[in-house]
């Protein structure tokens, strides 16, 4: 016998091995809904593990990290909400033994708790969730009972009460087509960008050019505007801002197509990081690499192409 074949012997036997291992995991009882509920009912989210708590709550129908009065990443609190609702537990509990919730990790003290609510605090559910016998799936216990169920995923790899994880990343969503004009104000140059009918208009106090939208320094700008993103924060309070407004980069100031303005100040916080504030949502600095403010503050030279014509 040939090595090689050797070789895709030992292969087909481990394949065939896994396959037996995941195939004796895989739920084959009955199953149901783990959960029914109104998805448009929860208005409310409490999520606790290891002595940590975030709170979630749909406010004027945005969702917010209630503690610190913050965005939340919209997309992640609904992804968490439709795992739920399409998630399946079989009919059979693993135990009703409450000595075993240890086990599970599905106890108080080694659990995730999540307490789901809707208007005037509506109780809606309220539920354990803990590592169960295989680690594709998560083990289920509501609250008040002994029972432990198997679930068909691994709802708990979503879920943890880290403030960082269920912040919007995003300090402001902007699409480049949406926007009209911006201009710059810096120490090395000031100058405006403006939208005409097909292509850009560069006007500075020394000279006015044509941009085509084909230019890599606009295309940069344009690109960088519509992934502004920060996931470090601080209050933006006078004390903070007395350590950075002596060492401003630049003021950007953006007019969309449907007439919303947004202002931003950049200052110099480390040597890779600059500190940014923004005229929507004024309460916090936000931390960004320089690449940010290095895409605003180049040359003129940088938006001429060899075609342009100055006038």
């Amino acid at each position: 016998m040939s090595k090689k074949t050797l070789i895709m012997i030992v292969i087909a036997i481990v394949l065939l091995l896994l396959f037996i291992v995941f195939s004796a995991h895989e739920p084959i009882e009955k199953s149901i809904p783990a959960f029914s509920f109104d998805m448009s009912a929860i208005k409310q989210i409490e999520i606790s593990a290891d002595a940590d708590t975030v709170q979630l709550k749909k406010i004027n129908n945005k969702w917010m990290v209630t503690s610190i009065n913050y965005p939340a990443n919209e997309d992640r609190v609904l992804l968490f909400i439709d795992n739920l609702l399409q998630s399946k537990r079989l009919v059979k509990p693993l135990t009703k033994d409450s000595f075993k919730h240890y086990e599970y990790r599905i106890t108080d003290d080694t659990g995730t708790h999540i307490r789901l609510l809707g208007d005037n605090d509506y109780l809606i559910a309220d539920f354990y969730l803990g590592i169960s016998s295989f680690y594709a799936y998560s083990s289920l216990r509501f609250i008040n009972e002994d029972a432990v169920y198997e679930l068909d995923s691994n709802l708990s790899e979503f879920l943890y009460p880290n403030l960082q994880m269920w912040k919007d990343p995003y300090i402001v969503r902007l699409k480049p087509t949406d926007i009209l004009e911006l201009k710059v104000s810096s120490q090395r140059n000031n100058y405006h960008l403006k939208r005409t009918e097909k292509e850009w208009e560069y006007i500075s106090k020394d000279e006015t050019f044509l941009v085509y939208s084909s230019n890599r320094t606009l295309y940069k700008i344009l690109n960088v505007l519509q992934y502004i993103q920060s996931t470090t924060t601080y209050e933006n309070t006078e004390e903070n801002m007395k350590q950075y407004a002596k060492r401003k980069i630049m003021d950007l100031d953006l007019t969309l197509k449907n007439g919303e303005e947004y202002s931003f100040s950049a200052y110099e916080y480390d040597k890779e990081n600059c500190i940014l504030s923004c005229s929507s949502n004024p309460n916090y600095l936000f931390i960004l690499n320089y690449d940010f403010t290095n895409r605003f503050t180049r040359g003129a030279d940088n938006f001429k192409d060899y075609s342009n014509l100055t006038y």
